[in-house]
């Protein structure tokens, strides 16, 4: 099934398998599966499904260097390639914090679109 096809059929498809993806991927691991769904399962980064078959890493948003402790407030969920890069590029807790608050704007915003309100009426 091709990921562009915008069809309710496609959708539903996509959203199944994201969906058995999570259970398998989480199990056992309460805490990472929190952090997924308070990332709305995407990645800040690079804005991409964290189910695409990347390795996943753990990432400080305030470095323990400086202070930041062990707790899902503080920790986010990166593919590998990404989180090398927050470490090639110094990006800081205001710039990490800053990411996310978009990612979560952008799903709260693209959730009360009404079109894909109306969609996924549909789809059940």
């Amino acid at each position: 099934m091709d990921p562009d096809d915008p069809s309710p059929e496609a959708s539903a498809y996509w959203k199944k398998r994201d969906a058995n993806r999570q259970s398998a991927v989480w199990q056992g691991q309460e805490g990472r599966a929190l952090i997924a769904k308070r990332q709305y399962h995407t990645c800040p980064i690079c804005f991409e499904t964290l189910y695409n078959d990347e390795e996943m890493h753990l990432n400080h948003i305030l470095p323990k260097k400086q202070g930041g402790k062990d707790v899902v407030t503080n920790l986010v969920l990166l593919h590998e390639i990404c989180h090398r890069q927050v470490h090639s590029v110094f990006e800081g807790e205001k710039d990490m914090r800053s990411r996310i608050t978009n990612l979560r704007k952008h799903f709260k915003d693209l959730i009360a679109t009404p079109d894909l309100v109306q969609t996924e009426n549909t789809i059940d």
